[in-house]
């Protein structure tokens, strides 16, 4: 364990296909040359606008962090960038971006993309920033809309600019390591990701019930990393859980081994792919086979852990406006059909719950199903929804947990 926690910011080189840090503007006239011409300017008699003239700090691009990727930049002016969009593994359309600039601080910088209509981003869509530290998350709707071209003053020096709201790797990891003294928590280390990034296990139960007496159900979130909405999700649901274990007047109906796995492509999720592993694999479609690595490591976790699961959720989100959705394996309907008519008032579709079947041997809900005899729902929210926030994602989380599996009282 001490060799895993020690891994969970990543480790290994990134990729050489990933962008890094660069002046996308030059000064003009450097402050070297600047300090030869005060000496004539000084014999000459005053210049009032002698420190007028020094050019501006030039403004720093970066992808060069946990969760940055899906965009490139080239400069107009000092302050008016191109952007385009981009996917190191060739996934179209296009859809995560997350990136940094540095030296904007009191300036209003403008953005226009040069490739949108290769996303399915609206033209009406507003992008996100954050002024604080990229651990904070605290992330804010830029005053305009993308359309044409948008512009966005920034009063910190460096800013992060996402269009999902960002939920990095390292934020995953913590996510299942703050609770690991709770008295209701184990933290198991299930594997390392292609490039060596640790993989956990967040397992919520009453150490006072039979283990024997408990029916497993688990979460599971990020095969696809770019889809950053199933991460606060599960902060809801993994909170849910844990209130309800520590009230003194309710308790679940029935008892519950709870498994949460909150990082299923750390790699992508560190690199900033909004589809892909590191080895250009779609890991919800390849539930049918032991590769890639993260794809093994959770399969050998869920038949050891949880053989017999009762249910699972896997939350996904979705760039199709017309596709969000919950999504069941239709050959074990037939025996679960209360649990997607319970959850009809929470499903994560802003226009309400459509359910569809799905087959085929290559999905996680279709691997649950034939290989531990449980039913397994996948839900999918729009990502280009901007009327949803961080907290209002918990909620969901938390609601569409207590109506899968109500407590008592």
């Amino acid at each position: 364990m001490p060799h895993m926690l020690g891994m969970f910011f990543g480790v290994r080189q990134r990729s050489s296909m990933r962008s890094r840090p660069c002046r996308v503007f030059a000064h003009a006239r450097s402050r070297f040359a600047l300090a030869i011409m005060l000496p004539a300017a000084l014999m000459t008699g005053p210049r009032p606008d002698a420190v007028a003239d020094a050019a501006p700090e030039p403004i720093v691009f970066s992808t060069e962090f946990d969760s940055g990727g899906g965009v490139s930049v080239a400069s107009r002016t000092e302050t008016h960038f191109d952007l385009t969009l981009e996917d190191a593994q060739g996934y179209r359309p296009k859809g995560y971006l997350h990136f940094k600039l540095s030296g904007v601080k009191g300036r209003t910088v403008s953005f226009a993309f040069t490739n949108l209509n290769d996303s399915r981003m609206p033209s009406g869509f507003r992008l996100l920033y954050s002024e604080t530290p990229l651990e904070s998350l605290d992330y804010r709707r830029m005053d305009e809309t993308v359309g044409d071209g948008f512009a966005q003053r920034f009063d910190a020096d460096t800013v992060f600019i996402a269009n999902y709201y960002p939920y990095p790797y390292a934020h995953t990891v913590r996510q299942v390591l703050r609770h690991r003294e709770h008295p209701f928590a184990t933290v198991r280390a299930i594997g390392e990701s292609h490039e060596g990034r640790a993989m956990y296990a967040l397992v919520l139960s009453d150490p006072a019930v039979d283990e024997s007496q408990k029916r497993d159900v688990v979460f599971l979130t990020r095969q696809h990393p770019g889809e950053t909405v199933g991460s606060y999700h599960m902060d809801g649901m993994i909170d849910y859980v844990l209130d309800v274990f520590e009230a003194a007047d309710r308790a679940f109906d029935g008892d519950f081994r709870f498994h949460f796995l909150p990082h299923a492509n750390p790699d992508g999720i560190y690199n900033g792919y909004h589809r892909f592993c590191a080895q250009g694999f779609d890991l919800n479609r390849r539930w049918a086979s032991d590769s890639p690595v993260e794809i093994q490591n959770l399969k050998q976790y869920l038949l050891a852990h949880a053989p017999a699961a009762w249910r699972g959720i896997d939350l996904h989100a979705t760039t199709n406006r017309g596709y969000d959705a919950l999504i069941y394996y239709d050959d074990g309907i037939e025996a679960h059909q209360r649990v997607a008519e319970n959850v009809y008032e929470h499903i994560r579709s802003l226009r309400g719950l459509r359910a569809r079947p799905s087959s085929g041997s290559r999905f996680s809900r279709s691997f649950f199903h034939e290989a531990l005899g449980g039913f397994m729902i996948t839900t999918e929210k729009w990502l280009y929804a901007q009327t949803f926030d961080p907290d209002s994602l918990r909620a969901q989380g938390r609601h569409f947990l207590r109506d899968l599996i109500a407590p008592n009282g």
